[in-house]
């Protein structure tokens, strides 16, 4: 019983802390390689591709992706 205790409360912590490499800050108009759109920018680097869609309706809402 002691042990799924113990794992539960385990799996609460990593479930709570985000990872060290998570970069949340927005991608500069410099470095969007859409120009075309003011709702959509991407990124890209040598191992990573950021893309940033904002919603039209309510432009705090932004989902981030990386590939």
């Amino acid at each position: 019983m002691k042990l799924i205790f113990f794992g539960f409360f385990f799996l609460l912590i990593s479930c709570g802390t985000k990872p060290d490499d998570c970069d949340d800050s927005e991608i500069p108009y410099t470095e969007n390689l859409c120009k075309y759109s003011k709702w959509l920018k991407i990124s890209e680097t040598k191992d990573l591709v950021r893309i940033e869609i904002t919603n039209p309706d309510d432009p705090s809402q932004i989902v981030k992706l990386k590939l």
